[in-house]
């Protein structure tokens, strides 16, 4: 343990649970002799920081998002920098799809419990030994972004990600996340502007007397603006 070091990375910097707490307080408060090896990075996204971090890591715990983009793109982020059959230790593989999706997709020896029916019975926890030729498969995982995104990265975060990304994998890659980004900042556009509209074509609906004519005046609305919105999109950069 002397000899070793354990990098954390939160985006967070102040727990979320108790803002007047700050990330990281609990090894402070409650493992102070653990200092001298722990190193602490918060406010951003692990791209912003792994340069300084470096290379040859042994291990890596990921317990993030839970939702996609999340162990998606920080598994991208962190993968060129980690030592050859290096191991991913995932949280929550048994409740969160992104989780399970990413644990089921990385090529290695997955470690899990011994009796599979602990599966029904744990929020879950796995690991994997990385295979050695684990970046033959780096399209696997860039595809995995495709899936639809619960959440979309600020534009700092986008750019700590997309300079990383150029400097580890091929441009191929490099626009094909792109792509998934510009497609996701137009859905979540589209999707923001409707839920405002929805709100103002709501209360003016309320005064139409009849359930049938009320929602067909929401569904005409709702629908005249995203036919709009998909047409201004085609000709305007987000």
């Amino acid at each position: 343990m002397d000899n070793s070091i354990l990098y954390s990375v939160d985006y967070n910097e102040r727990f979320y649970r108790d803002k007047s707490k700050d990330s990281g307080f609990i090894i402070k408060e409650r493992f102070p002799h653990l200092l001298k090896n722990h190193k602490l990075y918060t406010g951003g996204v692990a791209a912003k920081f792994m340069d300084e971090i470096g290379g040859d890591i042994d291990l890596c715990l990921l317990d993030t998002m839970h939702s996609n983009p999340g162990e998606f793109l920080d598994f991208l982020m962190i993968l060129p920098y980690l030592k050859k059959n290096a191991i991913i230790i995932i949280h929550d593989i048994f409740t969160a799809n992104t989780n399970l999706i990413l644990f089921s997709a990385i090529r290695g020896d997955k470690i899990l419990f011994k009796d599979k029916n602990q599966i029904f019975k744990n929020f879950g926890i796995g690991a994997v030994v990385l295979d050695d030729n684990i970046m033959d498969f780096i399209f696997d995982y860039f595809f995995l972004l495709k899936s639809n995104w619960s959440y979309m990265p600020t534009e700092e975060d986008i750019e700590y990600i997309i300079k990383l990304f150029k400097k580890y994998y091929d441009n191929e890659m490099v626009e094909f996340f792109t792509k998934i980004v510009n497609y996701n900042k137009k859905e979540f556009y589209i999707s923001k502007s409707l839920s405002d509209y929805a709100n103002k074509i709501n209360k003016i609906a309320w005064w139409i007397p009849f359930r049938k004519a009320r929602d067909n005046f929401r569904e005409r609305k709702i629908n005249e603006l995203k036919n709009k919105l998909e047409e201004k999109i085609k000709y305007t950069k987000i």
